[in-house]
């Protein structure tokens, strides 16, 4: 069976799943990040403060954590669209999917606080199965995602990979010669993940 209709399959048994019954709250995810080592970062999934995931992402650049910001800006924009981010954990790829459920308001009787909930789930091409899945509202991942990206990139404003890694290849040509202590330099990282389109929808601003 291929990939794409091992996916096919994985997702038509989560369909499946909730068709029987949708739960009757909306659970909690959250995101962790170690510091970065020999290369990679372990970023650990939880729902309701349980790890159900860990996923090893190359660390030789701040892409991921770009793609992880678009993500969220994507699942704040696209409305009831699907959000994907793709993220390399070489040799493999991982999905982490954002897909909202129609009509959850109505199979409650009530619309949701924050407008809209759905399935977040996780699909590893290692072993082509959906390795986390839960129900979760859009606002609250949003929130709980970005501010660990945020809390993150404050953490590693002190550490020298991240400074001599990615910091160095991503200033501007105006900046280029600082030095590696300067504060300016240390803020790149932080300034590169912040988003005004997130922080107004999670309203931080």
């Amino acid at each position: 069976m291929t990939t794409q209709n091992q996916w096919l399959l994985e997702r038509s048994r989560l369909y499946a799943k909730y068709a029987e019954q949708l739960p009757k709250n909306a659970n909690y995810v959250q995101v962790a990040f170690d510091p970065p080592r020999y290369g990679w970062i372990d970023m650990h999934i939880s729902v309701n403060y349980k790890e159900k995931g860990l996923l090893t992402l190359s660390a030789d650049t701040d892409e991921p954590f770009d793609k992880i910001k678009r993500w969220l800006e994507d699942i704040v924009t696209h409305g009831m669209g699907v959000s994907v981010l793709t993220i390399d954990c070489d040799p493999n790829l991982v999905s982490i999917y954002f897909e909202p459920i129609l009509y959850w308001g109505d199979y409650y009787g009530h619309a949701h606080r924050d407008g809209f909930c759905g399935f977040f789930y996780v699909y590893d091409t290692d072993v082509n199965k959906i390795i986390v899945e839960t129900v979760c509202c859009a606002e609250d991942l949003v929130k709980s995602f970005y501010n660990s990206i945020i809390n993150y990139a404050k953490e590693m404003q002190q550490n020298d990979v991240v400074i001599e890694n990615w910091v160095l290849h991503e200033i501007s040509a105006e900046d280029e010669g600082l030095e590696e202590d300067s504060p300016k330099l240390k803020k790149y990282f932080l300034k590169d993940v912040r988003s005004d389109v997130i922080e107004e929808y999670i309203g931080i601003k």
